[in-house]
């Protein structure tokens, strides 16, 4: 059975790399370019596995995605990536942060989280 992935970051070359990379790994991987975006397209049947997010993102960043999805969908496995770990507040609906752009980490996790 194939897993779903939600890549949500607004940059865009970032959500290129996860994409190209986890579907050569053999997941199904969508793409939001910020929380708002990402709630649109869960509001629209999308049901992923898994959700990575970015920390910093315009709109609605990664934590309040992070809260508003585990009430709708409370067990997905949410992994936050950050490049400044310590700004973020942590919270329940987050499962693991990731420092970036450490790929190599975020890649093995993703793995070891969501087997194939």
């Amino acid at each position: 059975m194939q897993k779903t992935i939600l890549a949500v970051d607004d940059k865009e070359a970032l959500r290129k790399i996860m994409r190209e990379s986890f579907e050569a790994s053999g997941y199904v991987v969508k793409t939001a370019e910020n929380g708002v975006d990402a709630l649109s397209k869960l509001n629209d049947g999308l049901v992923p596995d898994m959700i990575i997010t970015d920390s910093e993102m315009p709109e609605m960043d990664g934590s309040y995605l992070s809260i508003k999805v585990k009430e709708i969908m409370p067990n997905v496995i949410i992994i936050m990536v950050t490049g400044n770990i310590g700004s973020i507040s942590p919270n329940n609906s987050v499962d693991l942060i990731i420092q970036k752009p450490n790929f190599n980490i975020l890649f093995k996790t993703v793995k070891a989280l969501l087997p194939l």
